[in-house]
């Protein structure tokens, strides 16, 4: 799954995040959630505390549906001033 969708809704139920350094982990989850190597791998099972509290307020702060909603929202707004800057030709659209 390319989102970790499951990882986050295993965050969310308060499970620990063990995640492996996928290409664009680390735009999704912090650094200490991944693992490079076995040896990582193994060293965030025995010695990282366990927050589950902490796990879940990261997806909550990041990942709830009011933010997501949010940031679809000023992606269109953007897209909208870009599209009425490119038919008008005035700078100020951009800022709407």
């Amino acid at each position: 799954e390319s989102q970790g969708i499951g990882l986050l809704e295993g965050m969310a139920c308060g499970l620990k995040p063990v995640i492996h350094n996928f290409p664009g982990a680390n735009q999704i989850f912090p650094s200490e959630f991944l693992f490079n190597i076995s040896e990582e791998f193994c060293e965030q099972i025995c010695s990282v505390s366990y927050e589950p509290e902490r796990y879940r307020e990261f997806v909550k702060e990041n990942y709830s549906l009011k933010n997501q909603l949010n940031e679809i929202s000023d992606i269109f707004t953007q897209l909208e001033a870009e599209i009425d800057l490119q038919q008008n030709g005035n700078p100020a659209a951009s800022l709407l």
